[in-house]
């Protein structure tokens, strides 16, 4: 005769073990158990006694509350509800297949058993038989002590196991990135997916070169009906983010770039730990660079929207500080005034240089003028793009001679760093920890700086658009000027924004109240503007 009411609560670490057989073997085990005792299994939770998975109450299914989360986490879903229902319902014990499958911690475990004793249900487990005397407590502590122990040696044998496979250079994470195929015979354990790379080259080229915003990228996909990862037609702005943002495209990956300290700390390793794996490019370095610059761009300039529409907003820059100005509106004027209100301006307090407001209307008329008279001359503007590609050239030049020298202090670096090792672990030199930590940490400390200096350069994205991109500016161009000959033109805000943006137009504003338009075409005529 049944005396007691008992639920069952089982637990595996993911969800991909939900489909293993883990669950009904442990259930098996806890029914067996209450058959044995005399427990009659209740619950409001059932899951199929095949499958282990959840569902609707029905002939093949068994009450059961099962969680896929660490152990570590105390806060699980049918944990939770399974304390609710002995609140609501009522039960006199929670059975669990092991001490490990309720938690491996002992403190973790003592607080869990705690909580639904104080609400009138014991924990027994399926497996273990312990009793209620002091004894068995204490053999639940050690064995809960010696599966914590066994977990953290499987994840020290699983990170031993990623750590070979990432020095062999293959790739080590979770799931595969967007354009390639998980294989450990191409580059890196990566090789590409021919029609997903397209799709990589396709998004790099639209926010890049063709200056899309994401979301316009996003429509574009979902208009050519290009599937996503997960194969639908549906995009969200995160995906294609993560896409502009991945080295991966670039040609490689890091691996051991952070260390987990509990549950959820993540602490970042220091950079010379960090283990590079090469993997096939599907982006041209500078075009990458191209994109996180502009990514960077956006962030700053645009991190306040104007409500109102600017036409030179998140494109005018300080001279001195090189930081943005920012779009103004004063709502306390009268209404037939408030556009002569309409200003940009840079504050101290906001980190700028200068507190300085400028007049929108009188700044936006100078621009576009000198852009303007710059679009008219063919000459000009040709002249500009080969200067700007004759520039750039000397400036990769130099580039590579600093990255040279760069490299080569590096490779210093990192040898004294190799010698100060074997010197600190040869006997016969008893170097003190004292000495060698000095030293380590100063040569760490110059070796982060040069890598720094390296990254630098290498990131700087090239300011010369491509042949391509010329000859679609230049054709641009005409038609502006087609239309500049027509006295009655009068170009929208919004199709003088298409210009400059066109253009990778920059204004730039000093001090002295002087200013010039940069961008694609070289540097316009200067110019001079009116200070509030």
């Amino acid at each position: 005769m049944a005396t007691k009411r008992a639920i069952i609560y089982s637990r595996v670490s993911t969800n991909d073990q939900r489909s293993n057989f883990r669950i009904p073997t442990q259930i098996a085990e806890c029914v067996k158990y209450c058959q044995n005792n005399g427990y009659t299994l209740v619950g409001n939770a059932f899951v199929d006694k095949q499958s282990g998975l959840d569902v609707e109450k029905n002939p093949n299914s068994i009450p059961a509350y099962v969680d896929d989360y660490s152990s570590r986490e105390m806060n699980r879903p049918s944990l939770d509800a399974a304390l609710t229902n002995l609140e609501d319902y009522g039960f006199d014990v929670v059975v669990v297949h092991s001490i490990d499958r309720l938690a491996r911690d002992p403190y973790i475990r003592q607080t869990l058993e705690k909580e639904f004793f104080r609400r009138g249900a014991k924990v027994e487990f399926a497996l273990g038989n312990y009793d209620d005397f002091p004894e068995g407590e204490v053999r639940k502590d050690m064995d809960a002590t010696f599966a914590k122990w066994e977990n953290a040696k499987r994840v020290e044998r699983c990170n031993r196991g990623k750590r070979g496979k990432a020095e062999k250079g293959l790739y080590v994470g979770g799931r595969t990135p967007y354009g390639y195929i998980l294989d450990a015979k191409g580059m890196g354990g990566l090789p590409i997916h021919p029609e997903q790379a397209e799709v990589v080259r396709l998004i790099f080229s639209l926010y890049g070169e063709e200056n899309y915003s994401m979301h316009r990228i996003r429509v574009e996909l979902e208009n050519c009906s290009i599937p996503s990862y997960t194969g639908k037609p549906n995009w969200h702005l995160s995906a294609i983010r993560n896409i502009l943002t991945n080295t991966t495209y670039k040609g490689y990956v890091h691996y051991n770039k952070s260390v987990c300290r509990s549950n959820s700390d993540l602490k970042p390793r220091e950079k010379r730990e960090w283990i590079k794996i090469e993997i096939a490019p599907l982006i041209d370095v500078q075009l990458f660079n191209l994109v996180q610059m502009r990514i960077k761009d956006h962030r700053e300039a645009l991190r306040r929207q104007p409500q109102h529409f600017y036409l030179l907003s998140g494109m005018i820059r300080c001279m001195e500080c090189e930081k943005p100005y920012r779009a103004n509106f004063q709502k306390d004027r009268p209404k037939e005034h408030r556009k002569a209100h309409r200003s940009y301006r840079h504050r101290r307090i906001e980190g700028q240089c200068m507190d300085r407001e400028i007049t929108a209307v009188s700044l936006e008329e100078r621009v576009w003028e000198a852009v303007k008279e710059m679009l008219v001359d063919t000459e000009v503007l040709r002249q500009a793009y080969y200067q700007a590609q004759q520039l750039d050239v000397e400036n990769r030049s130099r580039s590579r001679i600093l990255l040279e020298g760069y490299y080569r202090s590096a490779g210093k670096l990192e040898q004294k760093l190799t010698n100060l090792t074997r010197a600190y672990t040869d006997p016969d030199i008893q170097m003190t920890k004292t000495e060698y930590l000095a030293q380590r940490v100063q040569l760490d400390r110059d070796l982060t700086e040069v890598r720094a200096r390296i990254e630098e350069i290498e990131s700087v994205p090239t300011a010369v658009p491509t042949q391509r991109q010329f000859e679609d500016l230049e054709g641009f161009a005409q038609k502006v000027r087609e239309r500049i000959a027509n006295e009655d033109w009068d170009p929208t805000p919004e199709s003088k924004r298409q210009v400059l943006e066109l253009l990778h137009a920059k204004v730039i504003l000093s001090k002295d109240g002087s200013g010039k338009v940069t961008g694609w075409f070289g540097e316009t005529s200067g110019f001079s503007y009116t200070r509030r």
